[in-house]
């Protein structure tokens, strides 16, 4: 039985090492790159009920019920936090925002 070869492009092998690290960074980036549109494609917006749940409640002035397990995606989570603190006065909004805005004493230098 021969041995088993690679038939590799001429413009491959000329390019010695370097085109072998390409190659493995290439499938790397394409590996990543499907995992990532998976992955968005499980969270999307378009597949939140809940969070269509809790804005066909807000449409409707009602108040939503709590929310059916655990909120797994960030629109729902984001919909549901937005709604636990409509009833905040400015001065807590203003102190929430100062909280994720302001530098930390460490940057202040």
């Amino acid at each position: 039985m021969p041995p088993i070869s690679l038939h590799l492009p001429e413009w491959f092998v000329s390019g010695g090492a370097t085109m072998w690290v390409l190659a493995l960074l290439s499938v790397i980036a394409l590996a990543t790159l499907i995992s990532k549109i998976l992955q968005f494609a499980r969270i999307r917006p378009g597949n939140s009920r809940q969070a269509d749940q809790l804005l066909n409640a807000l449409r409707q002035g009602k108040q939503p019920g709590e929310p059916a397990g655990k909120l797994n995606s960030p629109i729902d989570r984001v919909l549901w936090q937005c709604w636990q603190n409509r009833n905040l006065d400015e001065a807590a909004w203003q102190e929430d925002c100062l909280l994720y805005t302001s530098p930390s004493p460490r940057d202040r230098g």
